[in-house]
């Protein structure tokens, strides 16, 4: 009973990460945020539920959120499990690098990403030959949501 039991949440919470995976395909952002959501609520220290929660947000272009809830996720696995994310979370926000001199710094002496953003809006020459600057909305969302791994 035990193991079907737990075979069963599992299996709920990969179907949540799958439908949040998939709903921005169809343009459904605040559903696949919802199911996101519904999955980290369920396992709060499970990496899956985060990225499909950063994901989502990036898909709707809510990159100040995304960025909030990274920070948020990294912080929770540093006090409750003293770990770093995985280096697959780290890299869904590739324009941030967690380490900014002059910055506002975390406990752990990195610059959180929300910092380096407020920080960037001051700083960040306007793009240039098409590149775009550290924290472009449009850099954040141009992947189509089926390539962005959860």
């Amino acid at each position: 009973m035990l193991f079907e039991r737990e075979r069963l949440r599992q299996l709920r919470l990969h179907a949540l990460d799958a439908l949040a995976h998939r709903l921005p395909q169809e343009g459904k952002h605040a559903l696949a945020l919802e199911a996101a959501l519904t999955s980290v609520r369920s396992e709060p220290l499970r990496e899956s539920g985060h990225r499909a929660v950063v994901a989502a947000q990036l898909a709707a272009g809510d990159v100040d959120e995304a960025v909030r809830h990274y920070d948020a996720f990294r912080r929770l696995l540093r006090e409750e499990l003293g770990v770093p994310p995985s280096p697959l979370f780290m890299r869904m926000l590739p324009a941030a690098p967690s380490r900014w001199p002059g910055g506002r710094h975390g406990d752990d002496g990195e610059m959180t990403h929300a910092a380096y953003l407020r920080e960037s809006e001051r700083t960040c020459l306007p793009a240039v030959a098409g590149r775009p600057t550290p924290f472009d909305p449009s850099s954040a969302t141009s992947r189509p949501a089926q390539q962005v791994i959860l």
